[in-house]
C-alpha cells in the first residue's frame, strides 16, 4: 500500500439546520486514506457514512474541519473524483454506450479537448464495454437490463474520465447475493486494473472486508468514525476466504462493535426467549414467551434496529416469529403483509376484525388475509392494543404537521411519511401505491368514545414493549417506523423499533391463538391446506 495521503480527513463534521431542528449528522472525523487504497464504510442506520461520502465528493458542505485531496481542501465536486451510488441514475433515453460516454458532454471535460482526446476517451468506453462485460448490450437501453447490469453501466460512466478517486454509496445494495458477489470480484479486478482509490459504503459487514484494504466502523448520534479494523486477507481474493476463521472472527468482532455502538443487543438475557414449540407441547403458557424475564430459549436468527422514520421488507419463512420491540417508547409502526408467492392475496383488515369480532390486535389474534387464510398470529403481546382502523401518514399530512424538510436540504434526517416508505419498500418486490391496503399500526391505541369520534392514546407504549407474530404462511413483510397518522406530537420524532425473529415451529390443534375465536379453526385448516 502506498504510504503517502490521497484524502486526508480532518475532524470533519456536518450539522442539519432548519431553524427548527439540529441534526448532528458527523462530528470530529479523522481518517487518512492512502493512494490506490480500498476502504469501506460499515455502520448502524444514521452513523453519517453517506455523509462522509457526499462530502468528500463536495456534495455536501462541512460545518468544520476538512477535508483535502492531495493536500488540496474539498469545497466543491471535481473531475478527480467520481460517485457510483445504489440506485442506478441512468439516463432512460440513452443507450448503455451513451450512457457509459455521456461525461464527455460535460462543459467541464470540453475544455481545452482534441480530436486525440475525442479518439481516446471512445476507445476507452469500448474497453470499459468489455470489461464489464457488456459489449453485446452497447446498444440497449436501462429498462432492457437486469440491476446488476445497470450498475456496471454506473460503474463503467464513472470510471470513464479515469478520476483518482471513486466513491461508492452501497452500490449493490439493491442486487440478489448472486449477482451481488460477481461485482465484488468484478470491482476488485476495477481496482487492480485502474489503481483508483476507493472509499466504498456499505450496510453489508462481508462485503465490508471482502472488498476492503481497511474497514471503517461508524457510530450513530453523532455520527463519528468508531474504530478501524485492518483486513488481514491477501491482494488476491476469492469466495472462499469468507468461510476462513480469520475472516469469520472479524466479522464477528465488527457485527458486535455495531451492535454495541448503535444500542443492538444479541445476548440471552434480553433475546433468549421461548422453549422450542414442540419442547413445550405448544401449551400456551410454556410455547408463549415468560413476561417476567424476555428469555428466548430459542437462537435468534437475526437481528437488526430499523432508526424512525425508515422502513424496510423481507420475507418470513411458515414456523418463523418475529419480535418487534418499541426501544423508547411512544412509537409506531406501520405493517403491510402479502403471501410471498401469490402476492394478490395480502392482509384483509375487514375479514380480520370481522372474523374475530374486534376493532383491535392483541394476543391470540391473527391476521387474515382476503383467501382466508392466517398470515400470521399474535403469540405474545406486551402493549395490549394494536391500531387496525387509521391508516397511515402520508407526505400532505406530514409537511402540515411538522413542516418541510426534505432530502436536498436534511439528507437522512429528512422528514419521512409511511406511504412513501411503503411505495419505496412495495417497489423492491414489483409492486406500487395501488397495492397499498389498509394496514396495522402496532405500538399504537386509538379508541372511540360514545360519539364516535377517535382519539389517540399518546402514552400506551412503554420503552421495552413488544408484540411477537408467528408466520403461519410464507409471508413477505412491509414495515414503516412512521408516526401515526393521528398523533397530536408536533414535533417529527419517529421512534426506532428493534425486530428479532427465530425458529417457532408451526402450531397444533391446542394451539392458543387457534382457539382464541372460534373461526380460527376454520382460518388455520384452510391454511394448512395450502401446504399439504
Amino acid at each position: 500500500m502506498a504510504t503517502a495521503s490521497k484524502i486526508s480527513i480532518e475532524n470533519a463534521g456536518r450539522i442539519f439546520d432548519d431553524g427548527k431542528n439540529k441534526v448532528v449528522a458527523l462530528q470530529g472525523a479523522n481518517l487518512a486514506v492512502a493512494n490506490n487504497e480500498f476502504v469501506t464504510f460499515v455502520g448502524a442506520s444514521g452513523c453519517g457514512k453517506s455523509t462522509l461520502l457526499r462530502c468528500i465528493a463536495g456534495l455536501e458542505t462541512l460545518t468544520s474541519g476538512a477535508i483535502k485531496v492531495d493536500g488540496e481542501a474539498i469545497n466543491a465536486p471535481g473531475v478527480d473524483r467520481a460517485m457510483v451510488f445504489q440506485h442506478y441514475s441512468l439516463y432512460p433515453w440513452l443507450s448503455v454506450m451513451g450512457n457509459i460516454k455521456f461525461t464527455r458532454r460535460l462543459q467541464v471535460k470540453r475544455q481545452n479537448i482534441t480530436s486525440a482526446d475525442v479518439e481516446a476517451a471512445s476507445g476507452r468506453a469500448d474497453a470499459l464495454l468489455e470489461l464489464m462485460g457488456l459489449t453485446h448490450a452497447a446498444d440497449a437501453y436501462p429498462n432492457q437490463l437486469s440491476g446488476g447490469m445497470q450498475q456496471r453501466v454506473a460503474i463503467a460512466r464513472a470510471l470513464l474520465p479515469r478520476p483518482q478517486i471513486l466513491l461508492m454509496d452501497e452500490p449493490f445494495g439493491a442486487l440478489d447475493a448472486q449477482t451481488r458477489e460477481v461485482m465484488h470480484d468484478l470491482i476488485l479486478h476495477v481496482s487492480k486494473l485502474e489503481k483508483t482509490t476507493i472509499v466504498f459504503v456499505t450496510h453489508d459487514v462481508e462485503e465490508a472486508i471482502y472488498l476492503g484494504q481497511r474497514v471503517v466502523l461508524m457510530a450513530p448520534r453523532p455520527g463519528r468514525i468508531d474504530s478501524i479494523y485492518d483486513v488481514p486477507l491477501p491482494a488476491e481474493r476469492n469466495q472462499d476466504m469468507k468461510l476462513t476463521a480469520e475472516f469469520l472472527q472479524l466479522k464477528k468482532q465488527i457485527l458486535a462493535r455495531i451492535r454495541e455502538t448503535s444500542g443492538m443487543h444479541t445476548d440471552r438475557d434480553l433475546l433468549q426467549r421461548f422453549t422450542r414449540q414442540a419442547e413445550a407441547g405448544n401449551d400456551p403458557k410454556g410455547a408463549v414467551m415468560n413476561a417476567a424475564d424476555n428469555e428466548l430459549s430459542t437462537d435468534v436468527l437475526w437481528e437488526e434496529v430499523v432508526p424512525g422514520g425508515m422502513h424496510t421488507s423481507f420475507v418470513m419463512k411458515r414456523g418463523s416469529a418475529l419480535r418487534l420491540t418499541d426501544i423508547e417508547g411512544g412509537g409506531n409502526v406501520s405493517a403491510l403483509f402479502y403471501n410471498v408467492e401469490e402476492k394478490l392475496e395480502r392482509y384483509n383488515m375487514a375479514d380480520t376484525l370481522k372474523a374475530q369480532h374486534t376493532a383491535y390486535l392483541t394476543k391470540g389474534f391473527v391476521c387474515y388475509s382476503d383467501m382466508g387464510r392466517v398470515l400470521a398470529s399474535v403469540i405474545e403481546d406486551r402493549c395490549g392494543w394494536h391500531d387496525t382502523l387509521c391508516g397511515i401518514s402520508n407526505a400532505a399530512l406530514v409537511q402540515q404537521k411538522y413542516g418541510t424538510a426534505n432530502y436536498q436540504t436534511h439528507r437522512n434526517a429528512m422528514h419521512r411519511n409511511a406511504r412513501d416508505s411503503f411505495i419505496v419498500e412495495l417497489g423492491k418486490w414489483g409492486m406500487g401505491k395501488r397495492d397499498i391496503v389498509p394496514n396495522v399500526n402496532f405500538f399504537s391505541k386509538v379508541s372511540a368514545d360514545e360519539n364516535g369520534a377517535l382519539h389517540f392514546h399518546p402514552d400506551h407504549s412503554a420503552a421495552g414493549d413488544f408484540v411477537e407474530l408467528r408466520f403461519e404462511m410464507n409471508v413477505l413483510v412491509v414495515l414503516a417506523a412512521a408516526q401515526h397518522p393521528l398523533d397530536p406530537d408536533p414535533h417529527y420524532r419517529p421512534r426506532p423499533v428493534r425486530l428479532s425473529a427465530w425458529h417457532s415451529g408451526t402450531p397444533d390443534q391446542r394451539d392458543y391463538c387457534r382457539n382464541f375465536r372460534p373461526e380460527n379453526v376454520r382460518g388455520f385448516f384452510n391454511t394448512e391446506l395450502l401446504f399439504r
